[in-house]
């Protein structure tokens, strides 16, 4: 019997919203292809720890913000461990040591611990009442002790601060809020905002106290005072602390894994120690930590892509954005919200009606913006911050306005514009999800697509989306991806997904898995097949040939010579001078591809010629680099240009591409460039511009000569191996983002898995083609 492959062993401590995040997109990209196990701290299943302040509220129960259900686990054959810690790390052995003496073998490991809340270290921090607001086990010991108490102190005028007392307003209890600083929510807010929040929420009960710095707090035998610096106090039952959060890296830290605030984790989430890998709340990435869903959702994709060997997802930061969770309140900060000298801003206020609405700019590009009052636009705001877009007066000028009630700003929201921040999910996607699977609740939507279920800030919006989709004003029309070919019903980009999901090595195999219509295919389907094959392994790069000569109209032939080194090739214009002697009737040109072209040549000796300047007999016809050079145009220097051409030549002339791609080079500004990539020499360094026309664009400006060389094959061999089968670099560059196909290739570790692969392919091709003997194998 064959012995079965032992699958990898992934093991995640820790089972909070970004462990079990990252869990999920596994099993979306690798169903079935790892042991999977799970140990967490707490003694339940996951939960969506955000919704604990609205079960505070009472706007959810407990029991529905559960992540997935109980049998959901073993529908999954992952190994769950709750309540139980573990204790150490033997990253030599690859083992994991827990609380309840189990030794639990990895092959990588995921550390997801999350953050701690921060208790004031003030004298009675310990006493019986006092509460963090944090886990399950905190929300339901707070849902019990309200009811036989009356007096609450909130410390902290934070986001959780502030929720979790609206909470206890929900319970009927009298609350004060005790805050460290001049204003509410000091870092995401402005004096105007925080001041016109505070008022409102004055009028639904709570007290504050600002400007508070808590020295103890006492009582016998449970709380019932809160003290200050100031010598004034609070007479109170309950106290809760939310006054921050810290990453938990304690088990890090004492295992040798490298911390400063948080665990220490590149742009793949890899920390210091080979196949350990952290995620969320508990690690540091460009010295910076995070706390909000949709930072930690964007980590647990590029950990899973990573874990599954996928390249490509990079973590790079995100921008980060804060919806306040309050009936009544609608509040929303984005970016950096406090002016320096580099920054300035404009405002709205509208005192009657309680709308003020901040932007912040450094120059023409927005950073920040709050809005109190009226929230539309505030994807478009995170979305403007992000992209660093710049903005004309009257652009910024009218982003302080909103025209229209709810329904016309969904009307006129841009199909492309993100509804759910936390999960990227767009208004294109939740109108195709509606269309296609008849929802027609805002929870069958939040089932089908995440939106609205992580926070919870979107579902007033992803409401109102519904409200107009199913409304007589709904006419919007949004394009379907469509299928690949009439072969199949599925996706270009599914197809070539469950390719490498699901090792589909043949077409014959693809065609099976994805049920072809017609098992022969067409002419479409069986070229970009191929292509995709090739990409995945060059033994499936076909090899189509033709006869190396063009007919020529007068029945005669051309046959071309690469010309990439051609000035200090001596012995090659030797060969063609005594070539033309001997055949007066031919002649020498040069081709828009650099290369120079013998014409004139008669069927019965093109095997002479062939013999004479060592070509082969035979040509590939698979779409391929074209690479011209102007030569022609000026007297300037072309060396380095032709050192560019011939390097690119020697990389990719037989290796085929998604689309017939030509690369134009010149050294020096003089002349009109034409091609797919063109790159000229200017006074600053090397201008590489991608695409033709209107996709025509700089994509950037490499100061030498080894840059170019040395990154121009990465952007080449990046575009093969994610471009659609006949997308051309410039449609690429246009879907891909300019910006992110620029980080990848400056990536050091991501250019050298793409030289990796891209030598391994050139060596294959030149063994079956043997081209140093310009012969066919």
């Amino acid at each position: 019997m064959p012995i079965e492959k032992r699958r990898q062993r992934l093991v995640w401590i820790g089972n909070g919203m970004a462990g079990m995040r990252s869990v999920e997109e596994v099993l979306a990209l690798e169903p079935g292809s790892f042991e999977l196990t799970i140990i967490g701290g707490e003694p339940v299943r996951s939960y969506n720890r955000i919704l604990l302040s609205s079960a505070l509220q009472g706007e959810v129960s407990v029991d529905s913000i559960y992540s997935q259900p109980e049998s959901w686990f073993s529908d999954h054959h992952i190994n769950l461990y709750l309540g139980e810690t573990v204790e150490w790390i033997d990253s030599d052995e690859k083992v994991v040591l827990t609380d309840h003496h189990r030794t639990i073998p990895y092959d990588k490991l995921i550390i997801a611990t999350g953050s701690r809340p921060f208790v004031l270290p003030v004298p009675g921090h310990d006493m019986e009442g006092v509460f963090t607001f944090r886990t399950m086990n905190d929300c339901l010991e707070l849902l019990k002790t309200s009811s036989k108490y009356k007096r609450a102190t909130v410390i902290g005028g934070g986001l959780l601060g502030l929720e979790a007392a609206k909470g206890f307003i929900h319970m009927g209890m009298s609350v004060d809020v005790v805050h460290r600083a001049s204003s509410l929510m000091e870092r995401q807010l402005d004096p105007t905002a925080a001041g016109l929040l505070q008022k409102e929420l004055e009028t639904q009960g709570m007290r504050f106290h600002l400007d508070k710095e808590t020295t103890s707090i006492t009582g016998f035998n449970r709380v019932e005072r809160v003290n200050f610096s100031d010598h004034s106090f609070i007479d109170t039952d309950i106290v809760i602390m939310s006054a921050g959060v810290r990453p938990n890296i304690s088990l890090a830290k004492k295992n040798g894994i490298k911390t400063n605030r948080g665990i220490l984790v590149d742009d793949r989430m890899c920390t210091s120690v080979t196949d350990i890998y952290a995620v969320g709340e508990c690690v540091e990435h460009r010295e910076l930590t995070y706390g909000m869903v949709k930072p930690l959702y964007e980590q647990s994709k590029v950990l899973a892509q990573e874990l599954c060997g996928l390249d490509g997802a990079l973590f790079r930061g995100t921008t980060l954005s804060t919806q306040l969770k309050i009936p009544g309140v609608d509040l929303f900060s984005v970016g950096e919200v406090t002016e320096s000298g580099t920054t300035n801003s404009i405002m709205y206020m509208d005192e009657a009606n309680s709308l003020y609405k901040r932007l912040f700019f450094k120059g023409d590009c927005l950073t920040g913006a709050i809005l109190y009052g009226n929230t539309d636009g505030s994807t478009r705001l995170v979305d403007l911050v992000a992209q660093q877009t710049e903005l004309s007066s009257t652009e910024k000028n009218q982003l302080l306005y909103t025209e229209g009630d709810s329904d016309s700003f969904i009307a006129d929201m841009p199909s492309s514009e993100l509804i759910c921040q936390c999960n990227a999910v767009s208004k294109k996607e939740i109108i195709q999800a509606v269309q296609k699977e008849g929802l027609a609740t805002v929870d069958e939507v939040k089932s089908c697509t995440k939106a609205a279920s992580s926070c919870g800030g979107c579902k007033p919006l992803v409401s109102n989306l519904l409200s107009y989709i199913q409304s007589d004003q709904f006419d919007e029309i949004v394009e379907t991806v469509p299928a690949l070919c009439t072969c199949t019903t599925y996706t270009e980009a599914e197809i070539v997904e469950g390719m490498y999901r699901h090792e589909l090595t043949s077409i014959e195999a693809i065609h099976s898995f994805y049920e072809w219509k017609d098992t022969g295919g067409c002419n479409f389907c069986a070229g970009a097949l191929t292509y995709y094959l090739s990409v995945l392994d060059p033994m499936y790069i076909p090899f189509h040939f033709k006869e190396n000569a063009v007919k020529q109209t007068d029945g005669s032939y051309a046959v071309s010579l690469p010309f990439y080194q051609g000035t200090n090739d001596a012995e090659g214009f030797r060969k063609i001078g005594q070539y033309l002697q001997q055949y007066p009737e031919a002649r020498m040109n040069i081709t828009t591809y650099s290369e120079l072209q013998l014409t004139g040549i008669q069927k019965d000796d093109l095997a002479n010629v062939w013999k004479i300047f060592s070509l082969p007999s035979k040509a590939l016809l698979e779409k391929r680099l074209l690479i011209t050079n102007s030569i022609d145009r000026c007297a300037c220097n072309q060396s380095a240009a032709l050192t560019i051409s011939s390097e690119m030549n020697d990389w990719f002339a037989w290796i085929p591409l998604p689309e017939t791609t030509e690369l134009s080079v010149q050294a020096c500004p003089h002349g009109t460039l034409h091609g797919d990539i063109q790159i000229a020499k200017s006074v600053v360094g090397w201008e590489i511009h991608i695409g033709e026309g209107e996709e025509n664009q700089l994509f950037y400006i490499m100061p030498t000569d080894k840059e170019v060389t040395e990154l121009l094959p990465i952007l080449v061999q990046y575009y093969r191996q994610t471009a659609y089968f006949q997308e051309s670099i410039g449609s690429w560059m246009n879907r891909m983002g300019q910006i992110h196909v620029r980080e990848m290739i400056y990536d050091s570790g991501f250019a050298l898995d793409r030289m990796d692969d891209l030598n391994k392919t050139r060596m294959y091709v030149k063994h079956h083609l043997n081209l140093d003997m310009k012969e066919l194998v």
